[in-house]
Protein backbone atom coordinates (compact mmCIF):
# COMPACT_ATOMS: atom_id res chain seq x y z
CA UNK A 1 0.00 0.00 0.00
CA UNK A 2 2.50 2.64 0.92
CA UNK A 3 -0.31 5.18 0.94
CA UNK A 4 -1.59 8.24 2.87
CA UNK A 5 -5.06 8.15 4.87
CA UNK A 6 -6.17 11.34 6.20
CA UNK A 7 -7.92 10.91 9.70
CA UNK A 8 -10.70 14.27 11.26
CA UNK A 9 -10.93 14.21 14.84
CA UNK A 10 -14.30 16.39 15.61
CA UNK A 11 -15.61 16.93 19.54
CA UNK A 12 -18.26 19.21 19.98
CA UNK A 13 -18.90 21.02 23.17
CA UNK A 14 -22.61 19.71 23.73
CA UNK A 15 -22.40 21.27 27.49
CA UNK A 16 -23.96 24.62 28.19
CA UNK A 17 -20.71 25.07 29.68
CA UNK A 18 -17.18 26.81 28.37
CA UNK A 19 -14.49 24.15 28.03
CA UNK A 20 -10.92 25.37 28.77
CA UNK A 21 -7.37 23.94 28.27
CA UNK A 22 -8.54 21.33 25.91
CA UNK A 23 -6.18 18.74 25.08
CA UNK A 24 -6.14 15.67 22.25
CA UNK A 25 -4.29 12.63 22.80
CA UNK A 26 -4.09 9.87 19.59
CA UNK A 27 -2.82 6.66 19.70
CA UNK A 28 -2.35 5.41 16.44
CA UNK A 29 -3.04 1.90 15.19
CA UNK A 30 -0.36 -0.73 15.72
CA UNK A 31 -0.35 -4.64 16.35
CA UNK A 32 -1.14 -5.95 19.81
CA UNK A 33 -3.15 -1.99 20.24
CA UNK A 34 -5.07 -1.03 23.04
CA UNK A 35 -6.81 1.56 23.77
CA UNK A 36 -6.09 4.74 25.32
CA UNK A 37 -8.24 5.29 28.62
CA UNK A 38 -10.52 2.47 28.18
CA UNK A 39 -7.59 -0.28 27.42
CA UNK A 40 -9.62 -2.21 25.40
CA UNK A 41 -7.97 -4.22 22.76
CA UNK A 42 -8.48 -2.47 19.77
CA UNK A 43 -7.14 -5.71 16.66
CA UNK A 44 -5.29 -4.04 14.53
CA UNK A 45 -3.72 -5.44 11.96
CA UNK A 46 -1.27 -2.82 11.09
CA UNK A 47 0.67 0.04 12.12
CA UNK A 48 -0.29 3.32 10.54
CA UNK A 49 2.56 6.06 11.20
CA UNK A 50 2.11 9.57 11.69
CA UNK A 51 2.69 11.82 9.18
CA UNK A 52 1.65 15.36 9.70
CA UNK A 53 -1.22 17.43 11.04
CA UNK A 54 -2.61 19.28 8.69
CA UNK A 55 -4.88 21.72 10.31
CA UNK A 56 -6.15 22.33 14.24
CA UNK A 57 -9.46 24.21 14.03
CA UNK A 58 -11.89 25.33 16.92
CA UNK A 59 -15.28 26.89 15.77
CA UNK A 60 -14.87 28.46 12.76
CA UNK A 61 -11.12 29.47 13.22
CA UNK A 62 -7.98 27.36 12.05
CA UNK A 63 -5.37 27.62 15.11
CA UNK A 64 -1.85 28.99 14.22
CA UNK A 65 0.88 26.85 14.84
CA UNK A 66 1.68 29.06 18.20
CA UNK A 67 -2.08 28.18 19.37
CA UNK A 68 -1.48 25.09 20.30
CA UNK A 69 1.80 22.73 20.97
CA UNK A 70 2.09 18.93 19.99
CA UNK A 71 4.64 15.99 21.77
CA UNK A 72 4.96 12.59 21.00
CA UNK A 73 5.46 9.81 22.43
CA UNK A 74 6.55 6.16 21.84
CA UNK A 75 4.97 4.47 25.04
CA UNK A 76 2.44 1.89 23.55
CA UNK A 77 1.02 0.35 26.80
CA UNK A 78 0.36 2.96 28.66
CA UNK A 79 -3.07 4.30 29.66
CA UNK A 80 -4.23 7.33 30.58
CA UNK A 81 -6.84 8.55 32.96
CA UNK A 82 -8.10 12.05 34.70
CA UNK A 83 -5.82 12.41 37.38
CA UNK A 84 -2.45 12.00 34.46
CA UNK A 85 -0.52 14.66 34.45
CA UNK A 86 -0.37 14.03 30.73
CA UNK A 87 -3.29 16.00 30.54
CA UNK A 88 -1.34 19.04 32.04
CA UNK A 89 0.95 18.61 29.50
CA UNK A 90 3.31 16.74 31.67
CA UNK A 91 5.75 14.07 31.28
CA UNK A 92 3.71 11.60 33.70
CA UNK A 93 2.92 8.61 32.78
CA UNK A 94 4.18 9.00 29.12
CA UNK A 95 7.59 10.56 27.98
CA UNK A 96 6.65 13.46 25.35
CA UNK A 97 9.20 15.07 22.93
CA UNK A 98 8.95 17.20 20.25
CA UNK A 99 10.32 14.41 17.69
CA UNK A 100 7.44 12.39 15.60
CA UNK A 101 9.97 9.91 14.59
CA UNK A 102 8.66 6.61 16.12
CA UNK A 103 5.91 7.81 17.86
CA UNK A 104 1.90 5.85 18.44
CA UNK A 105 0.88 8.63 20.11
CA UNK A 106 0.40 12.16 19.58
CA UNK A 107 -0.77 15.02 21.90
CA UNK A 108 -2.34 18.20 20.76
CA UNK A 109 -2.51 21.28 23.49
CA UNK A 110 -4.68 24.30 22.71
CA UNK A 111 -3.41 26.78 24.07
CA UNK A 112 -5.15 27.64 27.84
CA UNK A 113 -6.55 31.28 26.46
CA UNK A 114 -8.85 29.28 23.98
CA UNK A 115 -12.18 28.82 25.12
CA UNK A 116 -14.53 26.52 23.78
CA UNK A 117 -17.97 27.60 23.61
CA UNK A 118 -21.17 25.30 23.86
CA UNK A 119 -21.91 24.19 20.56
CA UNK A 120 -18.52 25.06 19.32
CA UNK A 121 -16.21 21.97 17.84
CA UNK A 122 -12.47 21.72 18.11
CA UNK A 123 -11.12 19.37 14.65
CA UNK A 124 -8.18 17.84 13.92
CA UNK A 125 -7.06 16.87 10.82
CA UNK A 126 -3.73 14.99 10.93
CA UNK A 127 -2.37 12.27 8.15
CA UNK A 128 -0.84 8.67 8.35
CA UNK A 129 1.03 6.30 6.17
CA UNK A 130 0.05 2.64 5.70
CA UNK A 131 3.22 0.72 5.40
CA UNK A 132 4.03 -0.76 2.03
CA UNK A 133 4.07 -4.37 3.37
CA UNK A 134 0.39 -4.14 3.94
CA UNK A 135 -1.06 -6.35 0.91
CA UNK A 136 -3.83 -7.86 2.16
CA UNK A 137 -7.64 -6.66 2.10
CA UNK A 138 -10.46 -7.00 3.83
CA UNK A 139 -12.47 -7.06 7.27
CA UNK A 140 -9.70 -8.76 8.73
CA UNK A 141 -7.22 -5.86 7.56
CA UNK A 142 -7.78 -3.18 9.26
CA UNK A 143 -5.79 -0.64 11.50
CA UNK A 144 -7.94 0.96 14.64
CA UNK A 145 -7.20 4.37 15.39
CA UNK A 146 -8.62 6.20 19.03
CA UNK A 147 -8.23 9.08 20.56
CA UNK A 148 -9.10 10.85 23.88
CA UNK A 149 -9.76 13.82 24.97
CA UNK A 150 -9.32 15.73 27.99
CA UNK A 151 -10.54 19.70 29.10
CA UNK A 152 -11.15 21.54 32.59
CA UNK A 153 -14.05 24.30 33.52
CA UNK A 154 -12.75 25.45 36.60
CA UNK A 155 -16.24 26.80 37.79
CA UNK A 156 -17.67 23.83 38.33
CA UNK A 157 -14.83 21.21 38.61
CA UNK A 158 -12.39 23.22 40.07
CA UNK A 159 -8.67 21.84 38.32
CA UNK A 160 -10.13 18.31 37.54
CA UNK A 161 -9.75 17.12 33.93
CA UNK A 162 -12.63 15.49 32.33
CA UNK A 163 -11.66 12.70 30.05
CA UNK A 164 -13.15 11.05 27.46
CA UNK A 165 -12.53 8.74 24.75
CA UNK A 166 -14.89 7.96 21.77
CA UNK A 167 -15.02 4.93 19.68
CA UNK A 168 -12.40 3.80 17.54
CA UNK A 169 -12.23 4.32 14.06
CA UNK A 170 -10.83 1.93 10.98
CA UNK A 171 -8.58 2.42 7.66
CA UNK A 172 -9.61 -0.82 5.93
CA UNK A 173 -7.71 -1.65 2.61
Amino acid sequence: QAEDVTYEIIVENTSPQDLQNFVIIDRLPFVGDKGLVSEYERNSAFEVAFKEINSVTVGDTELKSEQYKITYSKDKESPLNEYSGDWRGQDDVMTWTKSPEGAYNFRIEIDSNIVIAPSEQVKVTFTGTVPAYVKNTGEENIAWNSFAYGYQNFDIMGDTYMVAEPAKVGVWV
